[in-house]
């Protein structure tokens, strides 16, 4: 059972913390996660939808392959979509997060409410996510490094925003205030999450790929197998981000905390 630390942590019980708040996770945030994944199947769809029927073999495959990828990228209409229900996501991943939240530290969990968390901040929380995006490329545009250094100090802005009700200068500021100092620390303990992530969606990945050679890449069973596979490893997935988010920021807090209190 996860209970918020009373000393600092080291990257390893911070991330024993995250697995734990994970695994103690009331029945609601499952729920959340389920209806989060729901979001995103409308525009996996009709990303799935525009790949050709790839029946053909070797080099025909592969440029019929290219070509359906540039007319996606090109394709206004897959953007819209894919920002649209993007950003509709942050309604029901803040409803989780909040939803978590009361669960470390004691309080009543609730869908409803949760959801109501969700609604309410979701203007800040479009802007967070907008102003992070920005800053995030044009960082990457400079050689990489400032991209990658400023989405490590944003990385808590939406926790900030959810546990503190912060407006949107403030949520982000309140992540780089709890970064500075600790930004190696919080990229390894965000890093070790994503990693675990991707080793889970790959694996998935076989399992989808498998049930393309046997049934066709566009086949009605895999389309539908495909989608909920994704949905179920997304399900599954998506409360360990808030999860390790949250433990990270009750550590960081604590150690600012201990900081001013020792001065």
């Amino acid at each position: 059972m996860y209970a918020i630390p009373s000393a600092p942590r080291s990257i390893g019980q911070v991330l024993d913390d995250a697995f734990r708040l994970y695994r103690a996770s009331p029945p609601s945030t499952w729920i959340l996660s389920l209806l989060a994944q729901m979001v995103l199947v409308i525009p996996s769809l009709y990303s799935q939808s525009q790949f050709p029927d790839l029946s053909m073999a070797g080099w025909e495959q592969a440029i019929s392959m290219l070509e359906a990828i540039v007319t996606m990228l090109m394709s206004p209409t897959l953007w819209l979509m894919w920002l649209l229900f993007g950003s509709l996501y942050l309604i029901p991943y803040n409803a989780l997060t909040a939803n978590m939240n009361w669960s470390a530290t004691g309080q009543a969990t609730s869908l409803s409410n949760a959801l109501g968390v969700g609604v309410r901040v979701f203007p800040r929380a479009f802007l967070i996510g907008l102003l992070i995006a920005v800053i995030v490329t044009l960082g990457t545009m400079l050689l990489m490094i400032p991209g990658f250094y400023w989405f490590g100090t944003l990385e808590l802005s939406f926790i900030a925003l959810v546990v503190e009700d912060l407006g949107v200068g403030a949520s982000m500021d309140a992540s780089r205030r709890l970064i500075k100092g600790y930004w190696w620390r919080a990229v390894n303990l965000f890093s070790i999450v994503v990693i675990i992530a991707l080793v889970a969606s790959l694996a998935a990945d076989v399992v989808i790929s498998l049930i393309a050679v046997f049934a066709g890449a566009l086949s009605p069973t895999t389309v539908i197998v495909t989608q909920l596979i994704s949905v179920f490893v997304g399900t599954l997935l998506a409360p360990l981000f808030p999860a390790a988010l949250l433990a990270m920021y009750y550590d960081l807090k604590l150690r600012k905390e201990g900081a001013r209190s020792s001065l």
